[in-house]
Formats: structure tokens, C-alpha cells, sequence
């Protein structure tokens, strides 16, 4: 059987997850970026496990809806925080914004270093 393995911040909370639940946790650099203007929003995510670095980059809409039950999108949304915790401050975010939408995605870039 193959598991994905699970990136985590803390080599604690790695070890923990490898004893506790027998799975491949590995404890990984992890930063987050998140700008959100009045035309969309961006989020770029950089891990580094081992001498590796990965990146994704991923840009939305304004537009947002609340994802149904049985779709990805709502598996993804309530696996991460997401962007629905963060302060009101910026550009997309109206004040009736229901914090269990998510946004319409423009693009998804992924690769090494360079991104």
C-alpha cells in the first residue's frame, strides 16, 4: 500500500504523526504568501523536504461560492485553514462574504525553484 507522504512544519509533530498514526509524515520548510487585491486573490506556497524546493502558485477571482458537499473543493476547504480566516482588510473579502466559499480559480502553476 502507498501513502502520500504528509509534509509538516515541526519535526516534532512529524515524529508524533509517524508513532501515533503510522504514516510517512516528514517535517519540511513551509512558507505561505497571500495577497488579495480589489481584482483577485494570490496565493503561492513553497515546501522544501530535504534539499528539494517545490513551488505552487495560484491566482482567483473575485467571484466565490460556496462548494457543494460532495465536491472536491469542499474536501479541500475544510482539510486547510483556506483563505476564509483571514482579516477583512483587502480587496475581495465584502463585508457580507460567506467564509465558507472559496474562490474561482484563474490559474495553477507548479514547479522547482524558479516558479
Amino acid at each position: 500500500m502507498t501513502f502520500v507522504r504528509e509534509l509538516v512544519p515541526s519535526r516534532v509533530i512529524a515524529t508524533v504523526g509517524r508513532l501515533v498514526y503510522q504514516e510517512p509524515f516528514q517535517a519540511a520548510r513551509i512558507d505561505a504568501r497571500v495577497t488579495e487585491g480589489a481584482d483577485g486573490v494570490s496565493v503561492a506556497y513553497r515546501f522544501a523536504p530535504a534539499a528539494r524546493e517545490h513551488r505552487v502558485a495560484i491566482t482567483g477571482s473575485c467571484d466565490n461560492a460556496v462548494p457543494a458537499a460532495s465536491s472536491f473543493a469542499h474536501y479541500l476547504k475544510e482539510r486547510t485553514e483556506g483563505l476564509s480566516h483571514r482579516s477583512d482588510e483587502a480587496g475581495c473579502r465584502p463585508s457580507e462574504f460567506d467564509p465558507s466559499a472559496v474562490w474561482a480559480t484563474r490559474t495553477v502553476r507548479r514547479g522547482g525553484p524558479t516558479l
